[in-house]
């Protein structure tokens, strides 16, 4: 699994078009979404073949996110699945099957927590922290699990 994490000022997300790729793809949702946050980590997922059969898999992510948040003493995330990490994609049934592992993990200890939709083209546009610009500790980090 690769994890990039980003402090973000703003962001806004907006779905445009149904994936066709890789193969066996699907939207998790029916409708479009779109997301517009403030202060949040923005945190692109990208499961691997390798972590499938790892049921541990989605507890270490959630470790390492979490740390993350507490270093930068945040509690607002945002997963984001983003297949651009890698080559060696999960199929897209286990990639969401892990992610939303993920999201459970945070909604039982109280974070405020969003995730952006799987298996759609997306807008992104967003604002790095003005904290990034001066190039605080963790405003931008990645992960290799």
């Amino acid at each position: 699994m690769k994890l990039l994490l980003v402090h973000l000022k703003k962001i806004q997300l907006l779905d445009i078009k149904k994936s066709n790729r890789p193969t066996g793809i699907f939207p998790n949702s029916k409708s479009k979404q779109f997301i517009k946050e403030n202060s949040i980590l923005g945190t692109f997922i990208c499961v691997e073949k390798k972590d499938v059969n790892k049921d541990e898999i989605a507890k270490k992510a959630f470790v390492i996110i979490q740390n993350h948040l507490n270093m930068l003493k945040r509690k607002k995330i945002l997963l984001i699945p983003f297949a651009h990490l890698s080559r060696y994609l999960a199929s897209p049934k286990e990639a969401i099957r892990i992610i939303d592992n993920i999201e459970k993990e945070f909604l039982a200890r109280n974070y405020y927590i969003k995730k952006a939709s799987f298996g759609y083209h997306k807008n992104i546009n967003l604002s790095l922290s003005d904290l990034v610009i001066h190039g605080h500790p963790g405003s931008v980090a990645f992960r290799d699990i």
